[in-house]
């Protein structure tokens, strides 16, 4: 998961960490 924030920084990677978070 950790890799798809970095390889996704920028807004679709802050939308994926929020995403994760709320999951998590």
């Amino acid at each position: 998961m950790s890799k798809v924030t970095v390889v996704g920084a920028g807004n679709v990677g802050a939308t994926c960490a929020n995403v994760l978070a709320f999951n998590e």
